[in-house]
């Protein structure tokens, strides 16, 4: 009655106050009537299992656990204490999805081994010939060759409606192919009706889809003309028609074709069987066919989502660029796990939001992202600066876009975005972040497309959405990205009544945040991506994402992606079993907010968890938290001592942890070669000690140079060659101080009664620091200290490595407690991290026997410290460098630091 009512409005051009009355009875009505169908569903679930109950038995699923608390019958399921009425404890709410395992899959998991994925589904590749020649024979295309020949790219739809101009130009477009999958309720002459719409002048809904800078008015009078699609309309060049429809691009798979596709041997066939009829995810046999066929990119649509026509030639839009490239694509950055576009893409109407974004969060400007710089981004193959290849291009629509019944009851339409001029760009998601694409207008890549399968279980207007959910998971370990293109399509929806919409996306609403959390935190030891996709789904059906038959259907898809030759992308996992800790020194400037922000997701492309340490206020400590950031709040001592004890912090925060073994320190200014560090190996090797030096571990004193005198009597020189620049560090040396304050060479053949005398006599450091009370004599007092006592050597002294840039060290958890305490002693006598870094480390590594292994350091003092000039020495240095410094944020751009950052890895 309320849609009603509106109808009526808008028809007499009612005024705004009327408007936003309807609109807030509309949404209150929707809110009811969305948690009296849950109530109704529940109680009709209990009756049923009561009814089953009484009949002497449960007849549950044999996957899932039964509950068996309730045999007292329809009284004691109706009882204040059971769980239908759970939420009547508090009268002012309701109860919350959570993502609690509620069942438990026992069925057969083929792809749960530890096999490598050439050596998987071996019962697959055994139909693999007789398999592409019977497909062949099936789809009785007109020319094969052809096919062969000009169709890497296929357009793929499913329909029961009539053709519409929508799939017609998707036929049109030079060197695009189709496949259009009918149901049983799709019209027999249907092919027809598409040659004679393709005949006719497209002279269909051309005010829209051709114009570029039309008002919001001019867009609703078009709307409101329920005759648009047939208006007589002419562009600037005239009346427009679409290129000649050929046979040879199109493969229409009827439903005789489909059900010869079925009797074919093996897990292809086996697919197709087990694909429902009459529902969104038959599509899913047209994806398949295309990856048959050698589609190389799939663009996954709807039959009322229309390429926009050329207002100057009058062709459909080119949806992919000819060079492969999208430019100027804008790279976000943002905390939060969940991405909401439709506001930095410039949307229409504000407060937009996608269909599937989590409700509880479509007021989170933290969930908007922010533009870090553009980029030109290749679709297939990677560049410095976002070294992940895309996987997904989804198409933002004009009119009426994909947004959920909610939206569209409260908010007006149409909704449009710039297509073209500055603020026109596309959008690459960030690695971490999860966002709802559809299957309405989207290209698949080919390493893409082994996350099309569409789950048949759920509502479609749920399908594509956890579809691509659970793709993202994927995709973050595969190195494969979400875009986000300006709006090349139109949407003029087929009808719809808002209420069904609402109560078929009833799990988008309550289900969508929680389920981004899970993915998030999701991991498997699995090595290959069918392995995980199975693992995943399998998670995900045992905390009722899916039922049981998307499972096997997952099964039989993998096993038919083997068989018709299809190469899963090799996994590229970031790191979750260590955290990085960057530093950063200062936080008073201006753009600190968005470095940090910047800094810690460049880094989650490579690590899990990642946080910044600062002395950020309390102001920025919540705005961090409002945007997820993790962050340890430091001391404001320009990073003379503080790195030391955030450091030590995030060890002592970490170490009872079960998913975190270490802990990696690294200053903002520098970047870590992550191959290097890891040896190439997965997960984070976490039994060593990491530092960064010149050829050996520092930390390692019994290795480290001697500081016995040459034979003329002077002590000897460390000599070493940095970036091809010859310097001298003079004793720079590892010694001895003992509690009394004297000090002895690590061989014990001198003794200085102090350290005055012995950097007078020697020399013994002539860096202007060591001299300093923070640096050489508070390394005294530490030795001095009584607390020192557990850290002192056979003879009573303690031993001091040389200083060095204390920049980057990594720790593992299970040394925590050691490297507390050696860490407070310092802390305690105020040691400057150079001088400390390594003193801390030693004393770990004695206290609990752990082993240390070096990284090179690529660094120079010279003029060039820093800049294009010194990373070019780095680039070109004959070493595999671990770690480079400085490479800082503020004199590089964001772009330059990306590009950076990837060359290194």
């Amino acid at each position: 009655m309320i849609l009603t009512s509106c109808s009526s409005l808008r028809r007499r051009g009612a005024s705004s106050w009327q408007w936003r009355l309807l609109l807030v009875l509309a949404t209150a009505t929707c809110v009811a009537l969305l948690f009296s169908y849950s109530f109704v569903a529940t109680m009709s679930k209990e009756l049923q299992k009561s009814d089953n109950m009484l009949q002497g038995g449960v007849h549950e699923n044999q996957n899932q656990i039964v509950n068996h608390e309730h045999e007292g019958g329809i009284a004691d399921i109706l009882s204040p204490t059971s769980g239908i009425f759970e939420a009547a404890k508090n009268s002012a709410t309701g109860t919350v999805f959570n993502n609690e395992k509620i069942r438990k899959y026992v069925g057969l998991s083929y792809y749960d081994k530890n096999i490598d994925s050439s050596a998987s589904a071996d019962d697959s590749k055994l139909f693999r010939p007789s398999t592409n020649e019977s497909i062949l024979e099936v789809l009785r295309v007109d020319d094969p060759g052809y096919i062969s020949n000009h169709c890497n790219k296929w357009g793929v739809v499913t329909t029961i409606f009539d053709p519409t101009k929508a799939i017609s130009r998707v036929a049109s477009l030079p060197s695009w192919c189709l496949i259009i999958v009918p149901d049983t309720k799709t019209p027999d002459n249907y092919m027809e009706k598409l040659l004679q719409l393709q005949r006719e002048k497209d002279n269909s809904d051309s005010d829209l889809t051709n114009s570029k800078n039309n008002t919001d008015s001019d867009l609703t009078n078009s709307i409101v003309d329920q005759d648009m699609l047939e208006l007589e309309t002419n562009n600037i060049n005239g009346t427009t028609t679409d290129h000649d429809l050929s046979n040879k691009n199109i493969i229409f798979l009827t439903v005789e074709k489909q059900k010869e596709l079925e009797n074919l041997q093996g897990p292809f066939g086996d697919f197709i069987r087990s694909t429902p009829w009459n529902h969104f995810c038959r599509k899913n046999v047209g994806y398949l066919v295309a990856m048959f066929l050698g589609a190389q990119f799939i663009f996954d649509f709807d039959d009322d989502n229309y390429i926009k026509l050329d207002i100057v030639s009058g062709h459909p839009l080119s949806i992919l660029p000819d060079d492969l490239n999208l430019r100027n694509t804008t790279v976000i950055m943002q905390g939060a796990n969940a991405f909401n576009h439709h506001p930095i893409m410039g949307a229409s109407v504000e407060g937009s939001w996608a269909r599937g974004f989590p409700t509880d969060l479509i007021q989170n400007k933290a969930t908007q992202g922010i533009a870090a710089y553009q980029t030109d981004l290749p679709i297939s193959g990677q560049t410095y600066g976002v070294k992940r290849e895309v996987g997904v291009i989804q198409y933002l629509a004009d009119n009426n876009p994909d947004i959920d019944a909610l939206h569209r009851m409260s908010k007006p339409l149409p909704i449009t975005f710039p297509l073209d001029g500055a603020s026109a760009s596309a959008v690459l998601v960030p690695t971490h972040a999860y966002s709802p694409y559809n299957a309405q207008a989207t290209i698949h890549t080919r390493n893409a497309m082994f996350a099309m399968l569409l789950p048949s279980t759920v509502p479609g207007r749920v399908s594509d959405i956890w579809r691509g959910y659970f793709a993202q998971c994927i995709f973050a370990d595969t190195g494969l990205s979400l875009v986000f293109a300006p709006p090349k399509i139109v949407q003029v929806r087929n009808d719809h009544d808002y209420l069904g919409d609402f109560e078929a996306e009833g799990d988008l609403y309550l289900k969508s945040g929680k389920l981004i959390e899970f993915l998030a935190q999701w991991d498997s030891k699995h090595n290959t991506v069918p392995q995980r996709m199975e693992h995943l789904w399998i998670d995900l059906y045992e905390r009722g994402y899916i039922e049981e038959t998307d499972i096997l259907s997952l099964q039989k898809w993998i096993g038919a992606l083997y068989q018709i030759g299809y190469e899963f992308p090799p996994l590229k996992r970031r790191f979750r079993n260590v955290a990085v800790m960057g530093q950063f020194n200062y936080a008073d400037k201006p753009s600190v907010f968005h470095d940090v922000m910047f800094w810690v997701q460049k880094n989650r492309e490579q690590f899990d968890t990642v946080l910044a340490a600062g002395p950020f206020s309390e102001d920025q400590m919540s705005s961090f938290k409002e945007h997820s950031i993790d962050v340890v709040q430091g001391k404001d001592d320009r990073g003379f001592y503080s790195p030391l004890e955030n450091q030590m912090n995030t060890l002592l925060r970490f170490k009872d942890s079960d998913k975190v073994d270490g802990v990696i320190y690294v200053h903002d200014d520098g970047i870590m070669n992550v191959t290097e560090l890891s040896q190439g190996k997965y997960p984070f090797p976490h039994n060593d000690i990491i530092g960064s030096g010149d050829g050996y571990s520092y930390m390692d004193i019994r290795h480290a140079p001697s500081m016995l005198p040459t034979s003329d009597g002077v002590f000897k020189y460390n000599a070493k060659r940095v970036n091809d620049t010859m310097y001298i560090e003079r004793n720079n040396l590892a010694y001895r101080v003992f509690s009394d304050g004297h000090i002895e060479d690590f061989d014990k053949t001198v003794n200085f009664t102090d350290l005055r005398s012995a950097m007078s006599e020697i020399g013994l450091n002539k860096w202007h620091h060591f001299k300093r009370a923070f640096c050489g004599p508070a390394q005294v007092k530490v030795a001095m200290d009584t607390e020192s006592k557990v850290f002192r050597e056979d003879d009573g002294s303690v031993l001091i490595p040389p200083y060095v840039q204390a920049d980057f060290l990594f720790v593992p958890t299970k040394y925590a407690d050691a490297f507390a305490d050696a860490a407070k002693l310092h802390l305690k006598h105020t040691v400057f991290i150079e001088c400390a870094y390594n003193t801390v480390a030693s004393m770990t590594k004695m206290k609990t026997n752990a082993t240390s292994r070096s990284v090179d350091l690529c660094t120079t003092w010279i003029p060039r410290r820093g800049d294009d000039r010194h990373m070019r020495d780095c680039k070109n240095g004959k070493n595999n460098y671990g770690f480079v410094h400085p490479w800082k944020l503020g004199k590089q751009s964001y772009s330059h630091w990306s590009e950076t950052y990837d060359w290194l890895q």
